[in-house]
């Protein structure tokens, strides 16, 4: 009686476990079909456990994502692994797909046949949100005409993007680690120590007009834009730098200059 009594209430407590666990859990059998969900996985999928049971996971799965997922589902039946992580796509009840990470293993009976798959599911469309907008920024970033440039609090220079190069004639591996102050001609050295300390404030510097050298010796009309880049908490780790070159507008200013003398 005590044993069975352990074993009722270690049942229970595994009911508990998945019934209110924040991590989303489905049980299938050998052919992935669902045999139970816990509350966590419906509401990622906007079915009731119901639903789901007259569903496999491979039907709930986003068509780009089938392939890979199902080569991780038969590597499991064929125990060339223990088990499986992979990132895809499941596509929810309303037709929305929802990006997850699952975790899953397999249940084998006594003579190694495969009875049950175990998902441990997790939603990561907040990260995935992220890394897009990250990624979008980043194209922009780098097929911008203007020269974006970041650097630390020491004005080491941290990147470098295309229209940069373009501007000043240097690679990012020419100048990334480097000293901002390689492209400040030295009569205008002093600049860069009163941006730094503006920076440092938590202040912009918006629309400075100033001279900058290029690889090939040559002088460039600038207007700079910089702004603190800030870390996690709030604290400011660098600053970034939007170079625009106004050469032929101050060429144009100084011609109307002249015509008007």
């Amino acid at each position: 009686k005590n044993i069975e009594a352990a074993l009722r209430e270690s049942e229970e407590n595994f009911r508990r476990i998945f019934e209110h666990a924040a991590t989303a859990i489905a049980i299938g059998d050998s052919s992935a079909r669902f045999l139970t969900c816990n509350p966590a996985f419906c509401a990622l999928l906007g079915y009731t456990e119901e639903e789901l049971r007259s569903k496999s996971a491979a039907e709930l799965l986003h068509p780009d994502d089938f392939a890979q997922n199902m080569a991780g589902v038969r590597s499991l039946q064929e125990q060339k692994l223990p088990f499986f992580e992979i990132e895809n796509r499941y596509v929810r009840k309303d037709g929305q797909p929802v990006w997850v990470r699952k975790f899953i293993s397999v249940l084998r009976d006594a003579a190694g046949a495969p009875t049950n798959f175990v998902a441990l599911v997790t939603d990561i469309r907040a990260r995935k949100r992220d890394e897009e907008a990250h990624a979008k920024l980043a194209a922009i970033v780098e097929t911008s005409d203007d020269a974006i440039i970041s650097k630390d609090l020491n004005g080491v220079i941290t990147s470098w993007n295309k229209g940069a190069e373009r501007l000043f004639g240097y690679t990012a591996e020419e100048t990334i680690g480097r000293p901002i102050t390689m492209l400040i001609p030295a009569e205008r050295l002093d600049e860069e120590p009163g941006i730094l300390d503006r920076i440092r404030r938590g202040e912009s510097v918006d629309h400075f007009e100033t001279v900058r050298r290029r690889k090939d010796g040559k002088l460039v009309d600038i207007s700079l834009t910089i702004s603190p880049i800030t870390d996690g908490a709030g604290g400011i780790i660098g600053a970034s730098k939007i170079g625009r070159d106004i050469t032929q507008r101050k060429r144009a200013e100084q011609a109307l200059r002249a015509s008007e003398e």
